[in-house]
């Protein structure tokens, strides 16, 4: 029974590390948009949040609303530890003031876009 019960916990932990390099992949090491707060409120299912060392915390599901507009996050965000910003995926659709990437949508208020950092590839929110 020992066996069984080991070999269970050996899957899932394969499937956890699995998950937490997919967020890595999709958070951090490729091009995604990071939002750095202005005045935040956000709301958001506990379950099933994934730490990602140092770099935060990822909430599969979150609702975000800023002076900048509405993120709507269905597959994973990444909060930063001291709650000062989130990353998504690269945006994959920008249509005016509406962007999406895999798993969120972002409604921008007016004056708010997105722009790509040449160097980093990265994209962030500014104020036009």
């Amino acid at each position: 029974m020992s066996k069984l019960i080991e070999s269970e916990e050996e899957i899932r932990e394969a499937q956890i590390k699995e998950v937490i390099a997919n967020y890595k992949r999709l958070l951090i090491e490729q091009p995604h948009l990071e939002i750095v707060f202005e005045k935040m409120s956000v709301s958001f299912n506990p379950s099933n949040i994934v730490a990602l060392e140092d770099k935060g915390t990822v909430y599969p599901t979150m609702r975000i609303t800023d002076k900048w507009g509405v993120l709507v996050v269905e597959q994973g965000a990444l909060m930063s530890p001291n709650w000062d910003r989130v990353s998504v995926s690269e945006p994959i659709v920008i249509e005016g003031n509406k962007i999406s990437g895999k798993g969120w949508t972002l409604e921008l208020k007016e004056s708010y876009s997105i722009e790509q950092d040449k160097t980093t590839l990265n994209y962030k929110i500014v104020r036009e």
